[in-house]
């Protein structure tokens, strides 16, 4: 916290990226939002002089999930901050943030992390296989906090049934799971998320017409999972096409 750029080894380092500095505060969604009882903890929280940095840091992840009083609870204590009180407020949407919050901010906006990075990170860092990592980057849209909070279990289950119907391609294979995809309404959209990736990473890397195919027949089959009544009828369609595309 001394340095000009942190060395990520120092005590004051290894206290941030364990979330136990004494002057760093955070402030992050429960059950969906951030309500105005942890607001208001917050603003109590900095109203203390700094104990080991030079200023002290309230970081607000998420924050377009603050309540309105939550919003409102924050807003006046960035009318008078504290003194040496810095404030980061992190969302992908900073339009849903309150206007008087917003004009009290300076805007930083971050372009999506290479998908090498993520995965690299993935692997060496949360020790995940070189193959499930790069599926999860490829999920992430450029984001490892997306990345992180993918289900890896999902991921797995997916993979692992979309790989032994590739080595039968069977009619038999299809329905069996066309069926269970179907009934599988919440997981639908990350179903065919993970079977995009796989193929945009193989486009990428050996451009052809039928992956082309492929990957515009999983984009279609998202698209259709609002419009589509019978949904196990729409994976049967899929997995034909995405068959006679493997073939």
């Amino acid at each position: 916290m001394n340095k000009e750029r942190p060395c990520g080894k120092c005590a004051g380092c290894q206290k941030v990226e364990n979330e136990q500095h004494p002057d760093i505060f955070f402030l992050a969604p429960e059950n969906d939002s951030i309500k105005i009882d942890h607001a208001r903890q917050l603003s109590s929280q900095l109203q203390y002089h700094p104990i080991e940095a030079r200023a002290k840091i309230a970081i607000i992840d998420d924050a377009h999930t603050m309540t309105v009083s939550a919003a409102n609870s924050l807003l006046k204590i960035l009318e008078e901050p504290p003194t040496k009180t810095h404030f980061i407020f992190i969302t992908p949407s900073p339009s849903l943030l309150l206007a008087t919050i917003r004009s009290r901010c300076r805007i930083i906006s971050f372009s999506p992390l290479p998908l090498n990075d993520i995965a690299r990170y993935l692997t060496t860092q949360e020790a995940i296989s070189a193959d499930e990592a790069k599926t999860m980057a490829s999920l992430s849209q450029g984001s490892l906090g997306l990345a992180m909070e993918l289900d890896r279990d999902v991921i797995e289950e997916v993979s692992s049934r979309w790989d032994h119907l590739m080595a039968n391609k069977t009619a038999v294979e299809v329905l069996a799971l066309s069926e269970e995809w179907a009934k599988k309404e919440e997981k639908m959209p990350i179903i065919l998320e993970i079977l995009m990736s796989r193929y945009r990473d193989r486009l990428i890397d050996a451009p052809s017409e039928k992956l082309d195919q492929a990957f515009r027949a999983t984009v279609t089959t998202l698209k259709g999972l609002m419009t589509t009544v019978n949904k196990q009828l729409l994976f049967e369609e899929l997995l034909f096409t995405l068959i006679r595309c493997e073939s």
